[in-house]
């Protein structure tokens, strides 16, 4: 992502939000890279370890920790994002949730800000071996349910963005003591909202 920014010289502030940023890696990684990050997720587990992982880290001025659940609007004013990403963090949201937040989403992030959005895809390995002719499948230690979407439900739901970039990454990912292919969307969107401020 900041690989395209600087190759296509795109204008982007250096405010960015994490959403589902688990123990911190992506956040971190933007931090060092001068961005001031909000890290959100639901887990405070995982936020706990982040949070230990911060104490005396030289980025911790950069970042601030909120629980937030992505289903609920997002406590944020308008426009307070440049940057938005999102590592396999929707796809636990429902079909029914996915548009609230897509909207909350549009709402926070500025005009021509970007977001990020890596989602598992409906024709993954592991969800073909575990729930053939399904859409979704649980983690057995969390509970957790991720929903695997195809590339016409997600131009559908960011419909309102500018679509910069979308390709279908293949990896192998070992599972429950069997190897799958895994299938994952990486696509990076452009907020075409109006700056109502300079319309005004």
């Amino acid at each position: 992502m900041l690989e395209y920014i600087a190759a296509h010289k795109l204008e982007i502030g250096k405010d960015a939000i994490d959403l589902g940023c688990g123990i911190g890696r992506n956040s971190l990684y933007l931090a060092e890279r001068g961005y001031s990050v909000v890290a959100v997720d639901f887990a405070e587990s995982a936020l706990d370890k982040f949070c230990q992982i911060l104490n005396n880290n030289p980025q911790s001025s950069r970042i601030t920790i909120r629980q937030l659940d992505l289903t609920k609007e997002l406590p944020f004013a308008d426009n307070s994002f440049d940057l938005a990403t999102d590592i396999v963090t929707t796809m636990t949201l429902t079909p029914d949730e996915l548009p609230g937040f897509e909207y909350e989403l549009r709402r926070v992030v500025r005009p021509n800000g970007l977001f990020l959005t890596y989602v598992l895809s409906c024709d993954d390995g592991f969800l073909e071996a575990m729930a053939p002719g399904g859409t979704t499948t649980t983690v057995e230690k969390s509970g957790i349910t991720d929903n695997y979407l195809s590339e016409d439900q997600l131009r559908n739901l960011y419909k309102e963005w500018e679509v910069l970039k979308i390709d279908k990454i293949e990896k192998i990912d070992h599972f429950y003591g069997k190897n799958y292919a895994r299938r994952i969307w990486w696509m990076l969107l452009k907020n075409n909202k109006q700056n109502t401020a300079q319309a005004q």
